[in-house]
């Protein structure tokens, strides 16, 4: 991975210039909404909620998904609110697009989180129908956490946009 950024770093540089700064913030939310749908939802919860309990795994080696998925999570929120350049982190300027974003994104992501860690820490396999209800219930729970998480993107996204 090294190697491949050290020598495509002028490539990286050259497509970052030409972009503008919303164009930018688009591209990163763009990644972002992508890692929820695709790694979380897609890879991790829907397996689970079919019953596809090995397939729910992020990596076939982890066998942990409160750990990938915790890590998963805490990057986005590191992203989100250390500073970058000149003290200014990225969750300020998106708050600047959506004033709405801080309360509501972070009070989603934190319920995703929160549930996500129990959800996975104390997940086993259903032995009836009840705990087969029960367990479905807390999968779908999660779901919805991280899609509001998602939408809250989303209409971030379209704010940004419309600021072209």
């Amino acid at each position: 991975m090294k190697e491949i950024w050290e020598l495509n770093t002028n490539q990286f540089k050259s497509v970052y210039n030409k972009q503008n700064a919303v164009e930018l913030v688009t591209l990163l939310l763009d990644a972002i909404i992508s890692m929820f749908n695709e790694e979380i939802l897609a890879r991790s919860l829907y397996p689970l909620l079919n019953g596809k309990v090995s397939e729910s795994y992020p990596s076939p080696y982890s066998h942990s998904n409160q750990t990938a998925v915790s890590s998963q999570i805490g990057s986005v929120e590191r992203l989100l609110v250390e500073g970058v350049k000149d003290g200014y982190s990225l969750d300020a300027i998106l708050t600047v697009i959506s004033t709405d974003f801080q309360g509501l994104f972070f009070q989603n992501l934190d319920k995703s989180k929160e549930c996500l860690v129990i959800l996975f820490s104390t997940f086993e396999i259903p032995r009836n129908p009840n705990a087969a209800t029960q367990s479905e219930f807390e999968i779908v729970e999660c779901m919805n956490h991280l899609n509001n998480v998602v939408e809250n993107l989303v209409q971030l996204k379209t704010s940004a946009s419309n600021l072209i």
